[in-house]
């Protein structure tokens, strides 16, 4: 078993080094479909723990600057890109927001393993705004102080998804899209003509499934990017579960190679507000792809 871990590293470790060897050259190798598929062979998504400083979990601040998490070698790193001077640095001093969370929390908390999410920062900058064990916190980087806001808000679902302001929620309800607001509790439904088969937001690429909404918000929480699913006529999946005792039986909508039908998506923009606007874009049906992770949310 780890005689055959080690062979994959190698494997890999071979395949980055030539590719970036021939990217690094002036002469660089244009390499064929065949030398592709053939490469593809030896991955396993038990290397994509390997893979350092991808970008993941980015928002604007003030249209000129990215914030974004990226996993390094030493563990969890925040980096905030200035897009007028294209520089990028490290959004905020990790060591000390980790030492003020420890005093806060009476606990230990890692620097390279920050627990906070819907991170965001004030227009000037000085401000860091996060969500840490469902409390949301204000810590001012120059100072190194922390607050906690006076109003706890309710908790998200696992089902939910939260916005990068961390004031709504939004969850699939009957096939349509709602949202519900974090500090009232109050939902407001956005999307009215879903149906079965015919939902909104579904999280179904046939491999990969669940309740969860696949969608992404605008940086300032009040545009929601998104689709509505077209599975009518797509064909069914069974599998039962080989537990002790009764079987569990699953069925899903799951295309298969050769079917007619296969799923198609729609895409939408909601525009919140009082009155939400849904806007389909002016464009054919899509099919449904992904590649490891699943539609707009990848």
């Amino acid at each position: 078993m780890m005689k055959s871990v080690f062979n994959k590293i190698s494997i890999f470790t071979i395949i980055v080094i030539v590719i970036f060897s021939c990217a690094n050259s002036k002469n660089q190798k244009q390499f064929t479909l065949a030398e592709y598929e053939d490469a593809a062979k030896h991955m396993d998504r038990s290397l994509y723990g390997l893979v350092y400083n991808q970008v993941s979990g980015s928002a604007f601040v003030n249209n000129n600057n990215l914030l974004y998490t990226t996993k390094t070698k030493v563990g969890k790193k925040f980096v905030l890109v200035n897009a007028n001077t294209q520089t990028k640095e490290t959004a905020f001093n990790h060591e000390k927001l980790a030492k003020t969370l420890s005093k806060e929390l009476d606990k230990e908390i890692d620097a390279t393993a920050l627990p906070i999410s819907n991170v965001s920062f004030s227009k000037d900058l000085n401000i860091l705004q996060f969500i840490a064990f469902n409390q949301k916190y204000e810590y001012k980087i120059k100072e190194h102080t922390l607050v906690q806001h006076a109003s706890k808000r309710n908790s998200a679902d696992s089902n939910e998804h939260v916005s990068p302001n961390g004031k709504l929620a939004a969850y699939i309800e009957h096939y349509n899209l709602w949202i519900r607001d974090l500090d009232t509790n109050k939902s407001m439904q956005l999307t009215f003509d879903g149906k079965q088969d015919y939902g909104y937001a579904t999280n179904n690429a046939g491999w990969i499934k669940s309740d969860g909404a696949v969608l992404k918000w605008s940086p300032n929480s009040d545009k929601i990017a998104t689709f509505q699913q077209d599975a009518r006529g797509v064909g069914m999946m069974y599998l039962t579960s080989s537990n002790i005792g009764h079987p569990r039986l699953e069925a899903w909508k799951h295309p298969l190679p050769g079917d007619a039908e296969i799923f198609t998506i729609e895409r939408v923009i909601i525009h919140l507000g009082n009155q939400p606007k849904t806007v389909r874009l002016k464009m054919e049906k899509d099919f449904q792809r992904g590649t490891t992770t699943d539609h707009i949310a990848g």
